[in-house]
């Protein structure tokens, strides 16, 4: 094999495998944005739990209103940094 073909190959070959090193790890703002929506979920439940007696309340309206904006916002925040529509 040429010199040049050698060289070729040996970028390519690296030039892949550094690809695919890159896209198996999630970015730190697409994690953020995954841990970031389960916590919102896990304060939905949680806040459903608290009220499941009183939910017409008008606090607990508010509250869970508040989660559940909360939750799209991480949801728009999740498909913009990680290619993901939920």
């Amino acid at each position: 094999m040429s010199i040049l073909k050698q060289l070729i190959y040996w970028i390519l070959v690296l030039g892949l495998s550094a690809c695919r090193a890159i896209a198996s790890e999630p970015s730190k703002e697409c994690t953020q944005a995954m841990n970031r929506e389960s916590v919102y979920t896990k304060s939905l439940e949680d806040l459903h739990e608290l009220y499941k007696g009183d939910l017409d309340s008008d606090e607990a309206k508010h509250r869970i209103s508040a989660m559940e904006n909360r939750i799209k916002q991480a949801k728009n925040y999740l498909s913009q940094n990680c290619g993901v529509a939920k």
